[in-house]
């Protein structure tokens, strides 16, 4: 069968790059100068394809697209102190915020929190807690109000805001975390004194007390949160827990979370994404999912108010 050999061949390919020689290409730092404004820019060049010729082969061989190379080339024979006559236009594009965290890229993030603090070997326990206690570490702050769910995502609250905001920055460093996460590793496995180590905690709680200036004080952490301004009566626009609604009781302004335009587009109105149709009337994506399609697109979602009810409407006019 052509899908038996199409596996016999991947196998095949895999053991001869395994075996074969290496990649190698020459890497390239450039640092330009323009109106006394440092640009850089950086490039690979081929030298040897190595393994990545049985790839390519193999590729063409199942008649598979072949992969494009991200590596980016600059022009050949760069000299030092060497001129470029240049030619520049200004251009206008939608840039997007980082995702929030998932569990999944949290967990990720606990593991290797601390990481470049350290040489390879200089500790035995990198990261926040452990694979057994991280997923609870992540449990308990959304229990206690510090963080939310938001489909798959977790949005920090404005009570975790406020905490954060109020504690020193020596107690939030998970370098110090890591630290003593190692040292109860060493005494473990009999390496180092336990006594010794609650000392030294001790020493720690007493020098920081006594040495530090908490100047950060906690806001109060049960003040509504705050979302924007209600286009309708100019009042403040509060989270609730299904929507977010304008804090004038005779105002009937509100922003569902399951708003059904945005649920056929495969969206929903957030926390940021309300903060943005309320500053500015309009968010943009990239990704609206299209049902008679069955593809994505990218669009403005406007917001328009008739009689104190918001309705929204799709805007292409700065699709590019």
């Amino acid at each position: 069968m052509d899908t038996d050999r199409k596996i016999l061949c991947l196998i095949a390919s895999r053991l001869l790059s395994a075996v074969s020689s290496e990649y190698e290409y020459e890497h390239t730092d450039v640092s330009l100068s323009c109106k006394g404004i440092n640009f850089t820019a950086t490039g690979n060049a081929v030298v040897e394809y190595g393994y990545r010729d049985i790839e390519r082969n193999f590729r063409a061989s199942i008649k598979t697209e072949e992969e494009t190379e991200n590596e980016k080339s600059l022009p050949s024979g760069l000299k030092v102190e060497q001129e470029f006559a240049v030619t520049s236009k200004i251009v206008s594009h939608y840039t997007s915020p980082p995702k929030p965290y998932t569990e999944d890229t949290l967990l990720s993030a606990m593991e290797k929190a601390g990481n470049n603090e350290y040489d390879t070997d200089e500790v035995e326990r990198k990261g926040l807690g452990t694979p057994a206690t991280r997923a609870a570490i992540i449990e308990t702050i959304i229990k206690r109000g510090y963080v939310e769910r938001e489909k798959r995502s977790l949005i920090s609250t404005s009570k975790g805001q406020a905490l954060i905001q109020s504690i020193p920055e020596k107690l939030k460093s998970a370098k110090l975390t890591a630290e003593w996460e190692n040292k109860l590793v060493l005494i473990s496995k009999g390496k180092a004194d336990s006594t010794d180590f609650m000392n030294s905690i001790k020493d720690f709680v007493t020098d920081f007390i006594s040495n530090t200036e908490v100047n950060a004080q906690l806001p109060d952490i049960n003040k509504k949160e705050v979302i924007g301004v209600c286009p309708v009566c100019k009042s403040n626009i509060y989270k609730g827990k299904s929507n977010f609604y304008c804090s004038n009781k005779e105002c009937n302004f509100a922003l569902w979370k399951n708003n059904k335009f945005f649920e056929t587009k495969r969206k929903a109105i957030t926390k940021s994404a309300a903060k943005a149709l309320l500053e500015k009337g309009k968010i943009h994506y990239k990704d609206l999912y299209s049902p008679k399609t069955d593809k994505t697109y990218e669009a403005d979602i406007v917001l328009e108010v008739n009689n104190g009810t918001a309705f929204f409407r799709l805007d292409f006019a700065k699709n590019k």
